[in-house]
């Protein structure tokens, strides 16, 4: 019979302690387990353990650049991956065989002991713990339930960064939104925020929280980001902002007025038979470039050139010739001017001022008004307002 110091206590029997039962809960085990594990032992005929597979060691838990490298592998943008990498490192500090610390202390284990315990076969509680492990701190039974068959299948460790990396790349394909959201993210903290609030989704979802890991994530895009190169400008080559080339010198004089008129330093230069309205003169295309969008919403059609020409003065745009001034008219729409009398010197009723009549009869300076085809009165000309 195997029994422990306080079963038989409780039969009075022995003294009462602990013995085994300090441990074995620890370890996912009970003096049940350990009955069953030795009669299969006495089962086999040898009191001698068969020997056993060593448990896989991890070939690495931490690697930064190798995280960077591997989503950048799978297509995500340096947003996402920033994003991605700040939660992860606030989860674990990129360590996949980090063990929830609280867990540490009740467990009394390590991270590496309870990664090798998993590993080994002598912890058997891992999936139902609800201790935070790994690279992403999986706490719930059915995702580590996942997780740990996948590296059994891969017959790697449990801490293994490579296999927890493609297990994590694996769930979170189940994550429709998160993952379209990082293929598209224009932010660290865009990408951030959506795998804080959709994938870690911890207790704390503070705005505190957010920027914190944002700012994590920033850490990672300002270190491992790839920088565009910027053109080095061709030596000697300037780039004209033109808005306007003209035959015509009267024509590019006009437009260089409108130019001058929104703020902006304008020149004419004449290239061959051609007068070109030109802003600025630049060895950085992107400057030229820059100059270009604010004349557009000038409201100025634009293009960058490398032609440029001998500059000219700019004439005198000519004074514009005002429009021909509209006449009344039989047929015109008219109002009669407020106090206005009758051709004659007769009173108007106080409606008649308010109303648009039609014009019906001219006759130098006399003019019949009506409405509706019904005659109202004879005015003055000069007492007419056109509408």
């Amino acid at each position: 019979m195997l029994i422990t110091h306080c079963q038989w206590h409780k039969l009075g029997i022995a003294s009462n302690h602990g013995d085994v039962m300090h441990w074995f809960p620890k370890h996912g085990k009970n003096m049940d387990t350990f009955r069953a594990a030795v009669k299969a032992l006495l089962a086999t005929g040898s009191t001698t353990p068969s020997p056993t597979v060593p448990a896989p060691t991890p070939t690495a838990t931490t690697g930064e650049e190798k995280i960077w490298k591997f989503f950048k592998d799978k297509g995500l943008n340096d947003f996402a991956i920033a994003g991605l990498m700040g939660n992860l490192y606030a989860e674990s500090g990129l360590r996949s065989n980090n063990l929830q610390n609280t867990y540490e202390k009740s467990l009394g284990m390590t991270d590496e002991q309870y990664t090798k315990a998993v590993d080994a076969g002598t912890y058997a509680n891992f999936v139902n713990d609800s201790a935070g492990y790994g690279l992403a701190q999986w706490t719930y039974w059915s995702r580590k339930e996942a997780l740990l068959k996948f590296t059994k299948e891969a017959k790697a460790s449990i801490g293994d960064l490579d296999t927890q990396l493609a297990y994590l790349w694996k769930e979170l394909q189940g994550y429709a939104n998160t993952i379209k959201v990082l293929k598209s993210a224009t932010s660290v903290r865009q990408a951030s925020d959506v795998v804080l609030l959709e994938y870690e989704r911890p207790a704390d979802q503070s705005e505190a929280v957010k920027v914190k890991r944002a700012q994590y994530g920033q850490g990672y895009y300002d270190k491992y980001a790839s920088k565009p190169v910027a053109p080095q400008p061709t030596p000697g080559q300037l780039y004209y902002v033109q808005t306007g080339a003209y035959s015509v010198k009267a024509n590019a004089d006009a437009q260089y007025q409108k130019v001058k008129a929104k703020g902006f330093d304008a020149i004419i230069k004449q290239s061959g038979n051609l007068y070109r309205v030109q802003v600025g003169a630049y060895s950085v295309k992107a400057n030229a470039d820059a100059q270009a969008v604010k004349l557009k919403a000038a409201g100025f059609e634009t293009y960058v050139t490398t032609t440029g020409g001998t500059q000219v003065a700019a004439g005198t745009a000519p004074a514009p010739t005002p429009a021909p001034a509209k006449k009344i008219t039989v047929g015109s729409k008219v109002k009669v001017k407020a106090g206005a009398k009758t051709y004659t010197g007769g009173s108007l009723a106080s409606f008649v001022y308010k109303t648009i009549y039609d014009v019906q009869q001219l006759s130098v300076d006399r003019a019949v008004i009506g409405f509706k085809g019904q005659v109202t009165a004879a005015v003055k000309l000069q007492d007419l307002i056109l509408q």
